[in-house]
């Protein structure tokens, strides 16, 4: 439900909780306050969420700056197809922005997309086709806003079906889900902004593995050590990546290839590899 002021309304009365979930809710908020980046934020996602609401996928909206769509990130525990995650987050006909209309469209309450449902049945057929399943999602309203929320997030391929208990939970954890996410964004320094597409063809492997090393902070003399090429290539490398990301400098660069998820994740061990010869040259 909203405010008529926009502020974010507490909505119906929740269920009382049983001790163990209180003391699960407690313990998430009391270890929220340390989480500062992405991956921390992952972390608690699969420790203390996976505990009180177990899931699949977490999606998290955000509006972006612009102030037109939203912005959609997700964090998964189980394998699916890259192409499955694209269509549930596309920022304009993903099956993440028909849950937030939906969400609008029932006052903001929490949505229910399950089996049986006639209201959510096309929303649950489309998870269906993506391999995804049973799902509650909430946001926060603000009704000043293009898109009806601060912040929009989904519990997908939940592994219980959701009841009251499901419901009060997402009520009471979705504000401190909020909060989290922004601040780990926040020191990331993620951008919310309308996406870019490459102006000038999609990045070629080096430049991805390039870009890797560029978020890592190493400089085009280290990141040549790493890869065994010149500093000159790397900076070359650079200069093209610079004009396909339509970046004026590397944070920029990096930041657009983020959101645009060019990067995907970097194999822990390379990235300690690499470090390991660039601290250490004689060992190499």
């Amino acid at each position: 439900m909203r405010s008529e002021a926009g502020t974010p309304d507490p909505g119906p009365a929740a269920t009382p909780l049983s001790m163990a979930d209180s003391a699960a809710l407690l313990s998430a908020i009391a270890d929220a306050v340390i989480v500062r980046r992405r991956f921390q934020f992952f972390a608690w996602t699969q420790g203390h969420l996976q505990a009180l609401l177990p899931h699949g996928v977490l999606v998290c909206g955000l509006p972006r700056g612009t102030g037109t769509g939203m912005f959609f990130d997700y964090f998964h525990n189980v394998p699916l197809p890259t192409s499955a995650l694209a269509r549930l987050c596309h920022p304009r006909d993903g099956v993440a922005v028909a849950m937030l209309e939906a969400w609008r469209g029932q006052g903001g309450d929490p949505l229910i997309v399950q089996a049986g449902q006639i209201r959510t049945a096309g929303l649950y057929a489309q998870l269906q086709e993506l391999g995804l399943g049973t799902t509650l999602a909430h946001g926060i309203p603000f009704e000043q806003s293009s898109v009806g929320a601060h912040g929009f997030f989904a519990f997908v391929s939940l592994r219980n079906l959701p009841g009251a208990r499901e419901t009060s939970i997402a009520t009471m954890t979705v504000p401190h889900v909020f909060s989290t996410y922004c601040r780990a964004l926040s020191r990331d320094r993620i951008p919310i902004t309308v996406s870019v597409t490459p102006s000038d063809g999609a990045l070629s492997e080096r430049e991805v593995e390039i870009l890797h090393w560029v978020r890592e902070g190493k400089s085009n003399h280290e990141i040549g050590m790493v890869l065994s090429i010149s500093p000159l290539t790397v900076k070359n490398h650079i200069q093209r990546i610079l004009k396909k990301l339509q970046a004026s400098n590397r944070t920029q660069a990096v930041s657009k290839a983020m959101s645009l998820r060019l990067l995907g994740d970097v194999v822990r061990g390379e990235i300690d590899a690499g470090k390991a010869t660039v601290e250490s040259p004689a060992a190499s």
